[in-house]
């Protein structure tokens, strides 16, 4: 009986370390998704999302739609307004001197 007990504790040990070693590694995914959620703009949704599903909400956040992208406006040159080429007839920018799908010259 009293060769059992290393074995018992040395178990019990093993085991710690086990699962010292899977909540460390659970607590890198989780810096990791707020990291990557937070360069995208959406550190909440990171940090939630590596908390409650690991490696997969790791995923999921490399998935999601950069916020800052989003959020920027388009910009636009000139007037916005349009002429029609006369050898294509297609709309042109009026800025324009020649025509962007034939070439043309739009002053004729």
């Amino acid at each position: 009986m009293e060769e059992v007990w290393p074995f018992a504790i040395g178990g019990a040990v093993l085991t710690g370390f086990i699962t010292l070693v899977a909540v460390g590694l659970h607590v890198l995914i989780v810096i990791w998704c707020y990291k990557v959620g937070k360069r995208k703009g959406q550190e909440l949704v990171g940090l939630l999302l590596g908390i409650f599903l690991g490696w997969i909400g790791l995923i999921i956040v490399y998935v999601l739609p950069d916020e800052s992208a989003t959020n920027t406006p388009i910009q636009t040159y000139g007037t916005g307004q349009t002429v029609k080429c006369p050898s294509c007839s297609r709309m042109a920018p009026a800025e324009g001197r020649f025509c962007p799908y034939c070439g043309k010259s739009l002053n004729e």
